[in-house]
């Protein structure tokens, strides 16, 4: 009699057990849903280019165009008080890119766009 009982109460003890594993593991599932991400889209867009493809506006405000190659059309972008401009690592204005330039070296460029409204976030250009 002793030993049904005790088979009886590990028998209970064991269902309880499961019991309670089997709810935590439906409140897990309950706590944690699916969320979807959203789709990726584009914030900014690049260009790599030698510098000789790149027109630099006159002023502070106005457009740079790039020929990406030479079947490619050329691409207007705004510039405005937003527009970055970097040479070898360092910003500077706009002005004083210009005047670092120097003529018959080669440059590369790499021009970040807002792809939204077609407006230059920054120009880098590097020394080769």
């Amino acid at each position: 009699m002793k030993r049904m009982r005790y088979l009886i109460v590990t028998l209970l003890c064991a269902i309880a057990m499961q019991s309670v594993a089997l709810q935590a593991a439906a409140a897990a599932r309950r706590v944690a849903p699916v969320i979807k991400p959203a789709p990726p889209h584009a914030i900014e867009q690049a260009l790599e280019v030698l510098m000789s493809a790149v027109r630099l506006p006159d002023g502070p405000n106005g457009f740079v165009l790039v020929t990406a190659c030479p079947r490619c059309a050329t691409v207007s972008l705004a510039v405005d008080a937003r527009s970055r401009f970097v040479i070898d690592h360092a910003e500077l204005p706009l002005a004083t890119l210009r005047q670092r330039l120097l003529p018959g070296h080669l440059y590369a460029a790499t021009i970040l766009y807002s792809a939204a409204d077609k407006r230059l976030t920054q120009l880098q250009v590097t020394s080769r």
